[in-house]
């Protein structure tokens, strides 16, 4: 079971991550990402350079690099939160496991 502590733990290391982007991502913000599954990092990124992906994606495709293919019950720890943007939001759900949500329009 995941306690405060390990989210605590977690999140310094997301931001720790955040810190090698220093220098390489303006006017971008320094973002770092945890992939985690039953209390191991099983993957790591940050956005490492203007224009280039987000840390998010960094993370998840350091994972399946290591060869895990179901990603669904890993939690995400990021230090911003991911872009809102409608292709950013279907490309991580899509790398997670998740089928794209579908929106309705009225």
């Amino acid at each position: 079971m995941r306690t405060r502590q390990d989210d605590e733990l977690f999140m310094r290391e997301a931001i720790s991550l955040a810190q090698r982007g220093t220098g390489t991502v303006h006017p971008n913000p320094l973002v770092g990402a945890l992939l985690v599954r039953s209390g191991a990092i099983v993957g790591r990124g940050w956005h490492r350079r203007a224009g280039g992906p987000h840390a998010e994606v960094e993370a998840i495709e350091s994972a399946r690099d290591a060869g895990l293919a179901d990603l669904s019950d890993c939690t995400l720890y990021v230090t911003l939160l991911p872009s809102r943007t409608h292709a950013a939001l279907r490309r991580s759900r899509h790398l997670l496991g998740h089928p794209p949500r579908r929106r309705r329009h009225h």
